[in-house]
């Protein structure tokens, strides 16, 4: 947390998301609810109470209220709070200890969580130990008793780690010929990792196959022909100051979707500009299950929901979280603030007037 636990307690305390754009009024909920939602995570907040213990109190945003709200102060460890946030997955937020650089899942920061626990996962190699972390992937819940919880995170280098809660040290896998800042996501319906970079998806190939761990491959390939499509249904594409990042997506009746973010490059002086926005749209193809490669461009994905940001793409359904917008992506980081994309009306809306602080902001995905 020290870079979430860290940047994030340099916040006013007097700081508030103001001006959503359906004119909504925030309001602060002091008793957090229970029910199981997509969250994202706003900040934290923490005080010494001895020198092996810190209470931490964490502030989200839930967007079918569109309120913050506040999980009341909760004892965790010096180790826990020393460390750094590296990526979420299944509704479990993942840390690195900034000493020891050993991993930790929990599940402290969710509100319908029934019993906050922590998950200690052993150190990373002495070699890449000082190597950001660029996403974080779990194979099932650290919950899940017959589930087989693997750990899976990806680096600033054409690396992959591999671990299981409870095993001595990690598994790394060299990606080959992948550019740096590659992600990873898991697949229930193929029971596989899948990993891409900032740049278009990958060809298609096994990476690794291993009686330990689930295959990893790359992303579908995006085919030629639609490459071309790709760039007519967006002008911002063809602009050399865009650039798209792809996502995989998993819906819950098992399909896969590609979703590009595209966003607009800019310069560190804006960068400085807190009302910098630079997401230009978001771009949906369905995934060809049968040849398992890049299917149908759709503007229509009923009533899903899409969340991205600084964790593993997830998506659920609209029906069963009333108050979000249906056929939508929603998505935050620090230089977009957080907010979504119609993708009937192509249109963007602000969940904020002013841009968020410079926080890697993750959606929480509601814990089963």
């Amino acid at each position: 947390m020290y870079q979430m636990l860290g940047r994030v307690f340099k916040l006013s305390s007097s700081a508030r998301i103001r001006g959503l754009c359906l004119r909504r009024q925030v309001h602060e909920q002091r008793l957090f609810s229970t029910s199981a939602t997509p969250y994202l995570l706003l900040r934290n907040n923490n005080a010494v109470i001895s020198p092996n213990e810190r209470l931490v109190s964490i502030d989200l945003f839930d967007p079918r209220k569109q309120e913050t709200v506040k999980i009341p102060e909760q004892r965790v460890s010096k180790e826990v709070q020393e460390s750094v946030t590296i990526g979420s997955s299944r509704g479990w937020v993942g840390l690195k200890n900034i000493h020891d650089s050993s991993v930790r899942l929990t599940n402290i920061f969710n509100p319908s969580s029934s019993s906050p626990k922590v998950v200690s996962l052993p150190p990373l190699g002495v070699d890449i130990s000082r190597a950001k972390v660029s996403s974080l992937s779990l194979s099932a819940s650290p919950d899940d008793e017959g589930g087989d919880c693997v750990v899976a995170v990806s680096f600033f280098s054409p690396m992959l780690g591999l671990c299981r809660p409870g095993e001595s040290e990690w598994t790394y896998i060299k990606i080959p010929q992948a550019m740096p800042i590659s992600k990873v996501m898991y697949s229930v319906t193929d029971k596989q990792f899948y990993i891409s970079t900032e740049s278009s998806p990958a060809e298609t190939g096994l990476i690794t196959s291993s009686p330990k761990f689930p295959p990893v491959s790359p992303y579908p390939r995006l085919l030629t022909h639609q490459s071309s499509e790709l760039l007519n249904l967006s002008t911002e594409l063809m602009d050399l100051s865009c650039y798209a990042t792809p996502y995989l997506v998993e819906t819950p009746s098992g399909e896969s979707l590609i979703v590009f973010w595209v966003r607009e490059s800019f310069d560190r002086e804006k960068l400085r500009d807190k009302t910098t926005r630079n997401t230009k749209s978001f771009i949906v193809f369905r995934r060809d299950q049968e040849e398992l490669k890049t299917g149908s461009f759709t503007r229509d994905i009923g009533n899903l929901c899409i969340f991205l940001g600084k964790n593993e793409a997830f998506c659920v359904s609209a029906t069963d979280y009333p108050g979000l917008q249906p056929n939508s992506v929603y998505f935050g980081d620090f230089d977009t603030g957080f907010g979504f994309y119609a993708l009937a009306s192509l249109t963007l809306h602000d969940l904020t007037d002013s841009a968020p602080e410079s926080i890697h902001y993750m959606w929480l995905a509601p814990l089963q």
